[in-house]
C-alpha cells in the first residue's frame, strides 16, 4: 500500500510565496513602484500575459510584499493597506467601484489594530449611506460619478486617519480584462487617479493584471487610460527557473511529509521541456508526476504516467483551457492538422503556402483558415496579409504534448 503524501504542487491554486520562483526583474521593478508610492509619487502598473503564465500568483506575492509579511530586497518591509479583488465578465462600472469599496471596508474591519486607529474613517462611514443602497435605489439609475466620488472620499478620510500608521493603499485588480468594454474600466482608472491627485492622496497605487486584450479595452474606454500605467508582459520562465520551481516544491514536500521525495535529473529535464516555462503547466505536470510516484523518487516513468494517464496532466489542461478550441469547436481532422502544423511553428507566423507544402490539400487549407479564423482559434497578422498563428504559445505546447501522446 502506497504512503499517502502531501502534494506540494498546486495547478488549481495560487502558488504560495514560500515556493514562488522567478520573476525577479518584475518583482524588483514593482518594489520600486511601491517605494515611489510610499514617497508620494505613485506609479500605476499592468501585468499582462496569456493564460497560465502566472499573473495571479505574482499578484499574490506582491500582496505579501506590499503588506509587509515579506521584506522587499530581502531587507526592509512595506506597510501598505493592500486591497485585492478579481473582476468578472458581468462586472459594470458601478460593481467595480462596489467591489473596491467593500474590500477596503472589510480589510479594515478584520484588522483590529487598524480598526481602533481608524476613528475618523469609521465616523465617516457611519455618516454616509451605504454605497449599495445609495446608488442602487430602485427609483433612480445607478450614478457612476456619485459612486466614484464616495470611494475617493472614503480613501481620503482613511489616509488622513492612518497617515502615520500605513505607507499608503495598493489596489491589486486581477482578471481586469474580463469585463466588457461597457464596464468602462479605463475611464474609471483615469478619473479615479485624477481625483486622488486633486485630493492630495498621493500614496495610492493601482495594479491591474489581465490578458493582452486589457490594453485595448482600457483604450476603448478612455483613449489616454493606458498611459496611466507602466506595462510589464510576463514571458515563460527560463529552464533554470523552471527547475527551481520543481526543486522548491519538493523541498516543501519534504518538510510537510517529514520524509524526502527525490527526483531524477532526467525527470526534471522532461518536466521543464514539456512545460516550456508556463507556470500553470509546470504545476500541473509536476503535480501529476508526484501523484504517479510510488517509491518517493520521481523518474521519467512517473512523469510520463502523470502526463498521459486518464485524468492526468494532459486531460486536466485540455478540460480547463484547450479542449473546447481543439476538439469541440472543430469537427474536421484536416482542420486539426492545420493547427498541428502551426503548433510546430510555435510563435512564428505561417503562410497559406507553408501549410499547403506540408501536404494538406489547397482547398482544405483555405476552408480551414476561414473557419479557424472566424472562430478565433487562429489569429491573422494584421500587418502582413496571409500570415497566421495560434493565439498563444501555451496552446501550441498543449497540442505538441497531445501529439506526443498519440505517436
Amino acid at each position: 500500500m502506497n504512503t499517502i503524501k502531501i502534494n506540494p504542487f498546486s495547478p488549481h491554486a495560487l502558488v504560495h510565496p514560500g515556493v514562488f520562483q522567478g520573476r525577479d526583474n518584475e518583482i524588483s521593478i514593482i518594489e520600486g513602484y511601491l517605494y515611489q508610492t510610499k514617497s508620494g509619487t505613485p506609479q500605476h502598473f499592468i501585468i499582462d500575459g496569456e493564460r497560465g503564465i502566472g499573473k495571479s500568483s505574482l499578484f499574490f506575492l506582491l500582496t505579501h510584499i506590499a503588506n509587509g509579511s515579506i521584506p522587499y530586497h530581502g531587507q526592509d518591509t512595506f506597510n501598505f493597506l493592500t486591497i485585492n479583488t478579481e473582476l468578472s465578465v458581468n462586472d459594470t462600472e458601478i460593481s467595480i467601484i462596489e467591489k473596491l469599496y467593500k474590500e477596503l471596508e472589510s480589510l479594515i474591519a478584520l484588522d483590529e489594530g487598524l480598526k481602533l486607529k481608524a476613528n475618523k474613517f469609521w465616523d465617516f462611514i457611519k455618516t454616509i449611506e451605504v454605497l449599495g443602497c445609495r446608488i442602487h435605489n430602485e427609483k433612480t439609475e445607478p450614478d457612476f460619478a456619485e459612486a466614484l466620488t464616495q470611494l475617493v472620499n472614503t480613501i481620503q478620510y482613511l489616509i488622513q486617519d492612518l497617515d502615520e500608521t500605513i505607507d499608503g493603499i495598493i489596489f491589486l485588480i486581477d482578471e481586469a480584462d474580463r469585463p466588457n468594454i461597457e464596464a468602462n474600466l479605463g475611464e474609471f482608472c483615469k478619473l479615479f487617479t485624477e481625483k486622488l491627485i486633486k485630493r492630495n492622496c498621493s500614496n495610492v497605487c493601482i495594479g491591474l493584471a489581465g490578458q493582452k486584450s486589457l490594453r485595448k479595452k482600457l483604450q476603448d474606454s478612455h483613449l489616454s487610460a493606458p498611459r496611466i500605467f507602466a506595462i510589464h508582459s510576463l514571458l515563460p520562465l527560463s529552464p533554470e527557473e523552471t527547475i527551481r520551481v520543481i526543486d522548491a516544491g519538493l523541498e516543501s514536500a519534504t518538510g510537510k511529509n517529514k520524509f524526502e521525495i527525490k527526483i531524477t535529473d532526467h525527470a526534471k529535464q522532461i518536466l521543464a521541456e514539456m512545460s516550456e516555462g508556463y507556470p500553470h503547466f509546470i504545476q500541473q505536470f509536476a503535480f501529476s508526476a508526484f501523484q504517479a510516484d510510488t517509491n518517493n523518487c520521481i523518474d521519467v516513468e512517473d512523469v510520463m504516467s502523470g502526463v498521459f494517464s486518464k485524468g492526468g496532466a494532459l486531460d486536466q489542461l485540455g478540460e480547463i483551457i484547450f479542449k473546447e478550441q481543439y476538439f469541440d469547436n472543430i469537427k474536421s481532422d484536416d482542420y486539426r492538422k492545420v493547427l498541428d502544423f502551426m503548433a510546430e511553428s510555435q510563435e512564428n507566423w505561417v503562410t497559406r503556402k507553408d501549410i499547403i507544402n506540408s501536404g494538406i490539400k489547397e482547398k482544405t487549407v483555405d476552408n480551414a483558415l476561414s473557419a479557424l479564423r472566424s472562430r478565433g482559434i487562429i489569429v491573422p497578422n494584421h500587418k502582413v496579409k496571409g500570415k497566421y498563428k495560434l493565439p498563444t504559445k501555451s496552446f501550441a505546447v498543449w497540442i505538441r504534448a497531445l501529439r506526443f501522446q498519440t505517436t
